[in-house]
């Protein structure tokens, strides 16, 4: 659990340090937004939370590692979230070519398909991983109400 949400969290970490200013990974070198530079900073607020629940998960006790499961499903279905606006404005833009031009306030931005598919596959990671969390708790209870009853540790009860 603790490798699942590390993995996304790194993920999430890597794509918003491609609209932070003074990143080194920054794709947009000519022009700098406040749009671009408050969505990397929630983005990457998201990532940071979900590190500190990947070592939470991590604990001995039970009640940790639940807490942990609970928050890590919460904060994945949010990073997916917030990667849906850069996904429409991706696919809307691209009008199904590999790359296109925008231009925002007298500023020109280049994107290309493979920022689209960064966004949509962290949106799909994060809510799998979300959906894991949510639903993996629950089919180790139902698998263990399903497992075979010990027909001796019933002998000679209820006759």
């Amino acid at each position: 659990m603790s490798f699942i949400i590390l993995v996304n969290a790194f993920f999430g970490l890597t794509i918003s340090l491609l609209y932070y200013p003074d990143s080194p990974l920054y794709i947009f070198p000519t022009a700098r937004l406040e749009e671009f530079w408050l969505w990397s900073k929630y983005a990457a607020f998201f990532s940071a939370l979900l590190f500190i629940f990947a070592l939470l998960s991590a604990d001995k006790n039970e009640r940790g590692r639940e807490l942990s499961r609970s928050l890590s499903a919460f904060t994945t279905t949010i990073q997916g979230l917030i990667n849906l606006p850069p996904v429409i404005l991706y696919i809307t833009s691209l009008h199904g070519a590999l790359s296109a031009q925008v231009m925002v306030r007298g500023n020109i931005f280049t994107i290309s398909s493979r920022e689209l598919f960064l966004h949509l596959a962290l949106v799909i990671v994060s809510w799998m991983t979300a959906t894991w969390l949510t639903l993996g708790k629950q089919g180790r209870g139902l698998s263990e109400l399903a497992r075979p009853m010990d027909p001796e540790a019933y002998l000679g009860e209820g006759i």
